[in-house]
């Protein structure tokens, strides 16, 4: 199956520019499907959602983000871990 990558900093009025074409497997990844997440993956998803249900703060704001990147490199991390030599 071919995936079209379209950029949004490539919006020129009213369409967008392709700007490459890849070959994937399976077009959602594994981290944004709920069922296929691991039990790290899901308790930093629901971390996420508690700090939201707090307020908005530019402290919680920044909370968030760095969930977002620990959940980004736990689940980098569940796809590479066959591949790792560690």
């Amino acid at each position: 199956m071919k995936l079209l990558c379209l950029s949004p900093r490539a919006l020129k009025g009213n369409y967008f520019l392709i700007y490459k074409t890849k070959t994937m497997e399976n077009v959602v990844p594994r981290k944004c499907r709920l069922d296929l997440n691991t039990p790290a993956e899901l308790a930093i998803r629901n971390a996420i959602a508690e700090v939201e249900k707090a307020g908005a703060a530019i402290q919680l704001t920044n909370a968030i983000i760095k969930l977002q990147e620990a959940f980004d490199l736990v689940a980098d991390w569940e796809d590479n871990k066959d591949e790792s030599p560690i």
